[in-house]
């Protein structure tokens, strides 16, 4: 998805991940969002809140919103907060229930295909052919070895 870089923000449908502080004395962006928030209540309006713990292989605490910006509204926290990641621009929007973005696990990459057995055959038959090669010309460098060269 693109991220909408304007600064104000221009009316749409916005998401962002926001992350607990990365560094001790930097700002936590969940706090910054949710201030920025409130100062512009009358554009910005949010439409869905997923809240996620520390996991336990030590990934940060996380708030996922989706917020639409009404008319356009400065945007002066993205050094903190990063930039939104644009789910529809313009003032008519789709409902959100008929949005692309409505959970966090509409952002998230697809699972990568399985490789097929016909994919895994031809990689074998790759390797077979490089380690043919490998150990005819060690072979090769053997038999040589053994010829008698004359001086």
């Amino acid at each position: 998805m693109a991220q909408e870089r304007a600064n104000p923000l221009p009316p749409g449908r916005y998401w962002l991940q926001l992350f607990e502080p990365l560094a001790e004395g930097r700002p936590d962006a969940r706090s910054v969002f949710a201030a920025w928030q409130r100062e512009h209540t009358a554009t910005v309006k949010t439409e869905v809140t997923e809240t996620f713990d520390r996991d336990s292989s030590g990934g940060k605490a996380r708030v996922f919103v989706v917020f639409k910006v009404l008319s356009p509204t400065p945007f002066p926290i993205a050094p903190s907060v990063g930039f939104p990641d644009i789910v529809q621009k313009g003032t008519d929007l789709v409902p959100l229930e008929q949005s692309s973005v409505k959970a966090s696990s509409d952002t998230e990459p697809p699972d990568p295909v399985a490789p097929s057995l016909d994919d895994f055959g031809a990689l074998l038959g790759k390797v077979a052919l490089v380690g043919g090669l490998v150990v005819g010309g060690l072979v090769l460098a053997q038999v040589l070895s053994l010829i008698p060269r004359r001086h």
